[in-house]
C-alpha cells in the first residue's frame, strides 16, 4: 500500500492534525510506516507538536523499495502523508529514532524529499532539521553533521522553547536553540549537553492517537504507564537515559483508557 492509502485507512483519536499553522513541521521517522506507527514516541510527538500554538505537524516515513523505485522513476519527491507536501516544502523536519540502524535510512529519506543530507549543503529555504530520541541522547556525534540541532533527553520540558519558534526569525533558530537547555547546535553548543528530564508524567499524554491495522499493535490502544527502571543495569540504554523512575497516577491512566474506549 502507498503511504496515502495507509493514511486513508487510519482512525484518529482526538483532534489530531488540523493544518493551517504558521510553522509547518513534518515528523520524519526513517523506517517504514508499519514500524514507525508501532512506536509510541511517534504518536506522542505528533500529538505534542500539533498541540503547540502556531504549529501544524505532518508525518513521513521511509518508503518501501518498490515505492522508492517508483518515486525515482517518476522523478517525484517523498511527500508527507497528510497534505502530500514534499519534505523540502516544510519549515522544520523533526527526526526521531530509537535505534542507530535507522540513521542509515535517513540520507535516503532526505534525498527523496529534496533535502540535502548534510547540513553544510543546505541553503536558502531548506527545512531546519532537528533530531531526537534515545540514540541521540546516548551519542549524537555520528550524525551531527546532518542536523541543524539535536535534542538530548525527554522533549516535554523543552516544548515551551520549541513553541517559541514561530515567533523567532528562521535565520535565528540555531542561535535561539543553542541557548535552550538540552539542545545541541553544531558550531554553537558545547558538548556534552545536559539531559532534559520530565519531572511529572501526569502533566502530558503519551498514548495512541492514530489507530491503524498496519502496525505491530493493530486495533490496540497503547499508553505509557511509567518511565525508567529501578534496576539500573549498565547494559540497558533505556534504564540509563530515562532516570529517575517515574510512574503515572492510576486515576490518570484509567481516565485516558476510558476516553479511548
Amino acid at each position: 500500500m502507498s503511504q496515502r492509502q495507509l493514511a486513508a485507512a487510519e482512525t484518529r483519536l482526538g483532534e489530531g492534525w488540523t493544518g493551517g499553522g504558521r510553522l509547518r513541521a513534518c515528523l520524519l521517522y526513517p523506517n517504514t510506516y508499519e514500524i514507525g506507527m508501532s512506536s509510541l514516541a511517534v504518536h506522542a510527538l505528533y500529538s505534542l507538536l500539533n498541540g503547540l500554538d502556531g504549529f501544524s505537524c505532518e508525518r513521513a516515513f521511509l518508503p518501501s523499495e518498490s515505492e522508492v523505485a517508483a518515486l525515482r522513476g517518476r522523478r517525484e519527491p517523498l511527500r508527507s502523508m497528510e497534505s502530500g507536501t514534499p519534505l523540502g516544502g516544510f519549515h522544520l523536519l523533526a527526526v526521531t529514532t530509537s535505534f542507530e540502524l535507522d540513521w542509515l535510512n535517513l540520507p535516503l529519506c532526505l534525498e527523496l524529499g529534496g533535502v540535502a543530507p548534510l547540513q553544510c549543503e543546505r541553503e536558502g529555504e531548506a527545512p531546519f532539521l532537528i533530531g531526537g530520541g534515545p540514540c541521540f541522547t546516548a551519542n549524537p556525534a555520528p550524525v551531527l553533521e546532518m542536523f541543524d540541532a539535536v535534542f538530548v533527553g525527554e522533549i516535554e520540558p523543552a516544548l515551551p522553547h520549541v513553541g517559541e519558534l514561530p515567533d523567532v526569525g528562521r535565520d535565528e533558530w540555531g542561535e535561539y536553540l543553542s541557548q535552550c537547555p538540552g539542545f545541541i547546535v553544531p558550531g554553537l553548543s558545547e558538548l556534552p549537553a545536559p539531559r532534559r528530564c520530565a519531572r511529572s508524567l501526569d502533566e502530558f499524554a503519551t498514548d495512541t492517537v492514530i489507530v491503524t491495522e498496519h502496525t505491530e499493535f493493530a486495533r490496540s490502544y497503547l499508553t505509557e504507564m511509567g518511565r525508567g527502571c529501578g534496576r539500573g543495569c549498565s547494559f540497558c540504554l533505556a534504564g540509563e537515559i530515562y532516570r529517575p523512575v517515574r510512574y503515572r497516577r492510576p486515576e490518570i491512566l484509567l481516565g485516558r483508557i476510558r476516553e479511548a474506549m
